[in-house]
């Protein structure tokens, strides 16, 4: 107590003598009942069994320091105190399933500590003690008759694979740890290659990182050849033609003209050739090329044979050309001299307004060199023509 006088009559004796001074002062003295330590340590472990029950195993420890029980009117001498004390429990217990059934075995004070609960002097003339109970032990049996079921357990679903699906709805339930996985716990589509498309749709699933690709996951091949566009240095191959490794058509002889073309598939290495891909040497033929009736003017089919004049030119630019114009018998000689002059110079301007740059130059030679006898239309016809000569041969 902190500054606590307690006021009373005191106590007088029948003679008249005092025991107990009037206005004791309390000051100092411990509070009753109220131990300046006291502790406690609970432990109880619960193990579910197979079949549903479950065994709990429990235990305590409780400590308290030497305190005063009771203050005494008679004086300090006659207070009552309670010994300092430290106790052991334990219990072993089983509950049945269905939480009907229990049993339970428990033992008390198990150190058999002898300790007071209560103490007090009775009139100066002796001291009346209450003690704890001694170590023992028992056996507790419920049973639960007609009561209120308990409430369903609550179960903790299981995640076997730990992918976040449980088990209940785990449609693949053994995933790899790690793996994404969606609502029904199997793995979401993966995109291996980073190409855009899903391996699960994926045709081509090693598809170097980016490589343009298809809806299947396939690199892109414009020209249908089988060399994708990636790898590919004619990405504009015709339909249906054979290709090398560079997605080239095939050119076996290796004259510049593909095999596709090459109406001289053996050309010896070396030759010059034309557009068909045959050796040419002193002139260049232009078979095909036809004028409108006595006069200059190309007509439409002759284009053919023309472009492919000026891609021979263009492989040969060393080349000096004399574009050489022909006509048969029909007609004057000065007649046919300009015509055939001038139908040079406008095979000669086809080939310039097309790119060619060899050195070129125009010459008519009317009717003078045929090649074919005048007196028949066969004759008279390849007797008209154009050709292209070599100067520097």
């Amino acid at each position: 107590y902190d500054n606590f006088v307690i006021n009373q009559p005191g106590i007088t004796k029948s003679d008249g003598s005092r025991i107990l001074a009037v206005n004791q002062n309390l000051t100092g003295l411990p509070e009753p009942r109220s131990p300046k330590n006291s502790g406690s340590l609970t432990g109880i472990y619960n193990w579910p069994l197979a079949s549903g029950s479950k065994l709990q195993i429990s235990g305590d420890l409780y400590y308290e320091d030497k305190n005063l029980f009771y203050i005494s009117a008679a004086g300090r001498a006659f207070d009552a105190y309670l010994d300092s004390k430290t106790l052991f429990n334990a219990a072993v217990g089983w509950t049945s399933a269905d939480d009907r059934w229990s049993a339970r075995i428990y033992g008390r004070n198990l150190g058999d500590k002898r300790y007071r609960i209560a103490s007090q002097s009775v009139a100066t003339l002796w001291t009346h003690s209450q003690f704890g109970e001694p170590r023992n032990y028992g056996i507790q049996v419920g049973l639960k008759l007609n009561g209120e079921k308990p409430a369903p357990k609550v179960v903790k679903p299981i995640d076997s694979d730990g992918d976040g699906v449980t088990d209940d709805i785990d449609r693949c339930p053994a995933t790899p740890a790690g793996t994404l996985v969606d609502a029904s716990g199997c793995p979401l589509p993966k995109d291996s290659d980073g190409d855009g498309v899903m391996d699960p749709n994926d045709k081509c699933p090693n598809t170097p990182a980016g490589a343009k690709v298809d809806a299947s996951g396939c690199e892109l091949d414009a020209d249908g050849d089988g060399v994708v566009d990636r790898l590919d240095k004619c990405p504009n191959t015709v339909a249906g033609a054979k290709v090398n490794a560079d997605g080239c058509e095939m050119d076996a002889d290796g004259d510049g003209v593909v095999d596709r073309l090459d109406k001289c598939p053996d050309t010896p290495k070396g030759d010059r050739v034309d557009y068909n891909g045959c050796s040419f040497k002193k002139e260049l033929q232009l078979p095909g090329v036809v004028f409108e009736t006595n006069k200059a003017d190309l007509l439409a089919e002759s284009s053919a044979v023309l472009d492919g004049a000026v891609s021979t030119l263009k492989r040969y630019p060393e080349l000096q050309i004399e574009v050489a114009g022909h006509t048969d018998s029909t007609g004057s000689v000065p007649h046919n001299a300009a015509l055939s002059k001038a139908r040079a110079e406008t095979v000669m301007k086809y080939l310039t307004d097309n790119g060619v740059t060899n050195s070129l130059k125009a010459r008519g030679y009317g009717e003078k060199q045929p090649v074919a006898s005048n007196k028949t239309a066969d004759g008279k016809q390849a007797n008209r023509r154009v050709v292209l000569r070599i100067l520097n041969n």
